[in-house]
């Protein structure tokens, strides 16, 4: 009887913390504005987040750093966008990425950068 009693109190257990686990999560995302959940890939979090916005920037640019022409100021846009197209796409549907380390070195290095 002993068993029994023990193998319910951890069927419950495990139970009550699934669910306190997810209400937790609701309850942060509501008033925290950020659920949980996107920590757990954060790097494809950020892409999901970012890539919209890179490609109506690209559109709506009005200047380039001074450093570089135009041109290659599209370039180095298209190799992050590319880059952050590959992070969602590898998390997403498991296809290994092919250009992310090069587009998110520039990422970093021209990230101040991102401004018109």
């Amino acid at each position: 009887m002993n068993f029994l009693w023990n193998k319910l109190i951890q069927w419950f257990d495990r139970i009550s913390s699934f669910f306190m686990g997810r209400i937790w999560a609701r309850v942060i995302w509501v008033f925290g504005g950020v659920s949980v959940y996107d920590t757990f890939s954060l790097d494809a979090s950020l892409a999901r987040w970012l890539l919209p916005r890179l490609k109506l920037f690209r559109k709506v640019k009005m200047l380039h750093p001074g450093e570089m022409t135009e041109e290659q100021w599209d370039e180095v846009l298209k190799k992050i966008e590319l880059s952050m197209c590959s992070i969602i796409n590898e998390v997403k549907y498991g296809i290994k990425p092919y250009a992310d380390k090069e587009g998110c070195e520039l990422l970093g290095k021209h990230l101040r950068s991102l401004w018109w």
